[in-house]
């Protein structure tokens, strides 16, 4: 689903080869994704993405795959939390 929503944007905005992505078109996207659904199927289809980008650049799939491709999740307030006594206090 994750791969198939992706290409459907990709398609509606007109990208044609896999050297179009980069970080404006990606945060497009999330634009267009966080209107949708609950906030953990968002993070789900985020975290399958960036598994899509990372196999396509680990198996060499397809060398023009730019180093821009790739999502990175903020540190949300529960990651956060669970830090927390693993970093040495100023």
């Amino acid at each position: 689903m994750a791969i198939t929503r992706f290409s459907q944007f990709l398609t509606t905005v007109g990208v044609e080869h896999i050297g179009q992505l980069d970080r404006g078109l990606l945060e497009r996207y999330l634009a267009d994704l966080a209107g949708e659904h609950h906030p953990q199927w968002r993070s789900t289809h985020i975290g399958l993405l960036n598994a899509l980008f990372a196999a396509i650049r680990q198996h060499r799939w397809h060398p023009g795959l730019p180093a821009t491709a790739v999502v990175l999740s903020p540190i949300t307030p529960a990651a956060r939390k669970d830090c927390r006594g693993r970093w040495p206090s100023r």
